[in-house]
């Protein structure tokens, strides 16, 4: 599934929920995570393990090839 992704604003706090991407069935309240086998969130992006992913003092740019991971509580 390809979920549509926001554009991020220099300058504002932005924060974007990675759970709202989860499809239906996946069970809720796992572990976020960024997979070391692809490109690292860009330098002041951070995510947190609950899957908030914040903008923070990020620069003007595009990143592609950032790989999410989630585990399922109790995995």
């Amino acid at each position: 599934m390809i979920n549509p992704w926001p554009y991020f604003v220099i300058g504002q706090v932005t924060t974007y929920d990675l759970a709202a991407t989860l499809p239906p069935g996946v069970a809720r309240g796992g572990t976020f995570g960024v997979d070391p086998n692809g490109e690292r969130l860009p330098e002041g992006m951070t995510l947190s393990p609950a899957g908030i992913l914040s903008l923070g003092s990020a620069t003007v740019g595009q990143t592609t090839g950032v790989i999410f991971t989630y585990t399922e509580p109790g995995s």
